[in-house]
């Protein structure tokens, strides 16, 4: 298969989700990110107040057809927000269907691909946000992009906790009872959304092809190493 060509500086980026809790810091760092020339949002609500490099595609996901553009990196950011009944930016069931279509679509003009998923996705769940998830996850796999990075977080804190709350409480019971659970309660315990956004976008610059998972515990390990690296400065 003749893949597009992956660059390391002047890339094009496409991110789908933008409106989600981790979509949103996504976009945010992205426009502030050197290796970044151009940035396609691709939303169905209108996002207010975008730097000039970023250029906003308001289309609906039956309407998107991704090989009339080319890209370095597609992110694909839907988290349960957009799965979940009333959820603030729920996608309708119906609308499922052209999930698969608008990644394959993908296959022949994007370099590769960057899915945020979820440690309960798969394809069969019992939860429906979660099957939908998996689904999607097995469809960006089974395209064999030059590069798939699948983001697995456990939990994302303001996507089922309130934030702050969710800090306090899992940094109270992981320092106390984690020794008795042989590190489980660290590998499982909910994760800023911001921290999620920005490894995604540094695995984003590798430049091995490859499929790629990152699960809940290398996630906790990469905010650990974030952490110790700020108080070095």
């Amino acid at each position: 298969m003749q893949y597009p060509e992956i660059s390391r500086d002047n890339k094009t980026a496409i991110l789908v989700g933008a409106q989600g809790f981790v979509g949103q810091h996504v976009l945010a760092q992205l426009t502030k990110h050197k290796a970044y020339a151009q940035i396609k949002v691709i939303s169905e609500i209108a996002i207010h107040s975008l730097p000039e490099k970023v250029e906003q595609i308001s289309i609906a996901i039956k309407d998107i057809d991704l090989s009339t553009w080319s890209a370095d990196d597609l992110f694909i950011c839907y988290d349960s927000s957009f799965f979940n009944t009333g959820g603030k930016y729920a996608i309708p069931s119906s609308t499922y269907r052209y999930l698969p279509r608008m990644i394959s679509s993908a296959k022949e003009v994007i370099g590769q691909v960057i899915l945020l998923s979820s440690k309960s996705a798969h394809k069969d769940a019992i939860l429906s946000r979660h099957r939908i998830r998996g689904i999607i996850e097995d469809i960006v796999t089974g395209q064999e992009f030059w590069g798939t990075h699948i983001f697995k977080p456990s939990i994302l804190l303001g996507e089922t906790l309130p934030e702050k709350w969710g800090e306090d409480i899992s940094n109270r019971i992981s320092s106390k009872i984690d020794k008795y659970t042989g590190g489980w309660l660290r590998r499982n315990q909910p994760i800023a959304a911001q921290i999620v956004a920005q490894a995604m976008i540094e695995m984003a610059q590798k430049t091995k092809p490859g499929l790629y998972y990152y699960h809940s515990d290398w996630l906790q390990d990469y905010e650990s190493a974030q952490q110790s690296t700020d108080l070095r400065k």
